[in-house]
Parts: C-alpha cells; structure tokens; sequence
C-alpha cells in the first residue's frame, strides 16, 4: 500500500475569496485608502474566525503568479502603448504612470587598482565565510577548536527566521 502524503483539496467558489472583490477595486479611482479598505472588508471573516484562510491564501498566490506571468508578458507592449502618448506622466483610473530609465552599469575591470583591491575584498569575503561556517559548527558543541589549536567561539544567534507557508505551483 502506498503511503501518499499529500491530500489534494479542492479550491473553493470564487465567490468565497479574494478574487471575487476583484472587480471592485477598478470601479471608479484607484487609491492605496480604497485598496486597504477592500482589504480589511474581505479579511474581516478570517481575522474574526468565521473563514479558513488556508485555501484562499493558496488560492491567492495561485493567482499572483498568474498576474506575474500575465505582466510580464505584456510589459513592452504597454511601455510602447505609454510611449506613444508622449508624455512624462500620465493617469488610468487614478493611478498615475511613467516610463522611467533604469540605472547606469558600470564597468571598473579596465582600472589596474580596481582589479587589484576588488581581488582582496573577494579573498576577505572567502576568509569571512569559512570563519562564519566554523563558528556556526562550533554551536553544536558551545565551542571548538581548529586544526592549529586556535578556540572557535561559537555563533550567536541573533534572531531567527520567520516561519513561511511555501505553496508550489506544479509546471504541469
């Protein structure tokens, strides 16, 4: 008998998440007040315990990868859409937008100093690594020492990571 671990749940109706409110963002100006304002409307449920928000938080990051890939994809028709229009900024429903330059990159790699100093600073990051990796080993045991008797201290934890829900969108 195979042991499956998984157990795949249905999603529920549109009606039931976020998604459905949706529409009622683009009705009329768009601001962060109205967006925050939806916000709190549609999350009252779950803040009061009246919902599960397990299926609509995956649900949710289902459709924020979906909107990713969607904008992505349509990005350099719509820069040439504004381009068009010939202006420095514009408005759609409240929301201003404009085309803007990314930054300069710049290429050091023809000056001698340069080459030289980024090389030391390249073999101190390697040094601060394999240090950092022994004082993490080190906390397994409150200390340690190397191999030229030299005592490791320990790491100290300084904080610790926040617990995440990973959700993992099959590619087929």
């Amino acid at each position: 008998m195979e042991n499956n671990k998984t157990n795949d749940i249905p999603f529920p109706e549109v009606e039931e998440t976020a998604i459905h409110d949706l529409p009622s963002l683009f009705e009329g100006r768009v601001t962060k007040e109205k967006i925050e304002s939806i916000v709190h409307q549609f999350t009252k449920p779950f803040v009061n315990g009246e919902k599960n928000a397990l299926p609509t938080y995956i649900q949710l990051k289902v459709a924020m990868e979906y909107f990713t890939q969607v904008s992505n994809e349509i990005k350099k028709m719509a820069m040439n859409d504004a381009d068009r229009l010939h202006k420095m900024e514009m408005m759609f429903s409240g929301v201003s937008f404009s085309i803007t330059q990314g930054a300069k990159k710049y290429s050091f790699r023809h000056n001698h100093k340069w080459i030289a100093a980024n090389d030391r600073f390249e073999k101190i990051k390697i040094e601060l690594k394999e240090i950092e990796d022994k004082m993490i080993k080190a906390m397994d045991f409150a200390g340690a020492v190397d191999e030229e008797g030299e005592i490791i201290p320990a790491a100290h934890v300084i904080g610790a990571g926040e617990s995440s829900l990973r959700v993992t969108i099959p590619k087929t």
